[in-house]
């Protein structure tokens, strides 16, 4: 056995799992040691006694494939990793962070792309949803660290399940949705352009995906189900606009935003439990909070024809506007985010919590924060742009 292969058979042995022979061990599953360590690396009958017996088999199906591959992984690592490539890869991971879709989803219907602002929001939230199910589901770890290097801004990623990758899920999904549209948009821009424009998908695409094996943070089964949870969400999108093509929102009663609220915490407060502490599920309440918080503000501005968020052309493209109106939704955006919506939220809750509720009370506050979001975006903002004459 090589050097590497004893740093690895230790570092399995150590979290209770030998991820080299895949043993399983007698333990009292109740242990609290067990709460410490990875996600996804107590031993087999840790997860036996706390999952269904279908879930448990899908669980050793795939843990094969997880269980061999830090020593490949930590071997490509080695030969690449240069302090120059992991400051790249380790800040290029933003792109698929919480904050950055917090504030640049918002920009394209203040720069007059309003149907791509909900095209965007349907395939991230169900990306993320779904691969944050299956993450829950599966329970599998991430590559063993060491002898992997975890590179990261955030150690609240590394708290996380591996497999899918959302990072992957998202990439997927917004690639093709640009992919999409680039090509089919042949009247106004050119094959150069249309070029150009395919070359920095790709681009964004590699360095997403290829970064986060660069930074130990996932393996080869991680993004080959996190790129499917991507393309299902995109098929799921085309079907879902093809067979309500003629659905008027602006003609429903107060059934549909009562509806995309109801059916949004159904999927919420019916999400499977995670075995181990696992903050995958904080990102499903924030997307799915705003799908339904776009969903919401959509059929209001076309039930009661409040045409601000469509209006684009003239003196609102110019440079100065665009750079006026990004500058005024991001402070509104901002402002709800990081200063007024939790001590107000909390506040409100207050008088709901008690120790029976308070888990439940915890996910609307946190759907009811990143609900408001898009209310601001496609309401509250271009109200604003309107009376400052950016529009």
């Amino acid at each position: 056995m090589s050097e590497l292969e004893v740093q690895t058979s230790r570092r399995a042995s150590a979290v209770g799992l030998d991820a080299l022979s895949g043993k399983t061990m007698s333990i009292n599953v109740n242990d609290p040691k067990y709460a410490l360590m990875d996600p996804g690396t107590q031993p087999n009958q840790y997860f036996k006694a706390k999952m269904s017996p279908f879930r448990y088999a899908v669980r050793q199906y795939l843990k094969p494939y997880t269980n061999k591959q830090s020593l490949q992984l930590f071997s490509w690592q080695q030969r690449l990793r240069t302090p120059g490539r992991d400051s790249f890869f380790k800040y290029t991971s933003l792109m698929g962070s919480h904050t950055f879709y917090v504030l640049c989803i918002p920009m394209p219907p203040w720069l007059g792309h309003y149907e791509l602002v909900k095209d965007l929001v349907y395939l991230l939230g169900y990306s993320i949803y779904i691969s944050g199910f299956l993450k829950d589901y599966w329970c599998l770890p991430r590559p063993i660290s060491p002898p992997l290097k975890r590179i990261t801004l955030s150690k609240y990623t590394t708290r996380e399940y591996g497999a899918p990758s959302s990072h992957t899920a998202n990439a997927t999904s917004v690639s093709i949705l640009f992919l999409i549209n680039c090509w089919n948009n042949t009247s106004s821009l050119s094959l150069q352009l249309r070029l150009l424009i395919t070359l920095s998908i790709f681009g964004y695409y590699i360095t997403l995906v290829a970064g986060r094996v660069y930074c130990g943070m996932h393996g080869l089964l991680d993004l080959f189900t996190g790129a499917f949870c991507g393309v299902v969400c995109v098929v799921g999108r085309r079907v879902a606009q093809y067979v309500l093509k003629d659905f008027d929102v602006g003609k429903q009663n107060i059934w549909y935003p009562v509806f995309s609220i109801l059916f949004a915490n159904t999927l919420l407060f019916n999400h499977v439990k995670s075995i181990d502490p696992c903050p995958c599920f904080e990102d499903s309440v924030a997307f799915i909070g705003v799908v339904s918080g776009i969903e919401c503000g959509d059929w209001f501005i076309h039930r009661y024809a409040f045409n601000y968020v469509f209006h684009t052309g003239g003196a609102s493209n110019a440079p100065l506007n665009i750079l006026f109106k990004i500058l005024t939704g991001v402070t509104c955006v901002s402002v709800w985010m990081y200063v007024i919506s939790k001590p107000l939220l909390n506040s409100i809750a207050k008088n709901f919590e008690n120790e029976k509720n308070m888990a439940k009370v915890d996910i609307l506050k946190r759907f009811t924060r990143y609900f408001t979001v898009p209310v601001i975006v496609t309401v509250l903002t271009p109200f604003l742009f309107s009376k400052l004459s950016l529009i």
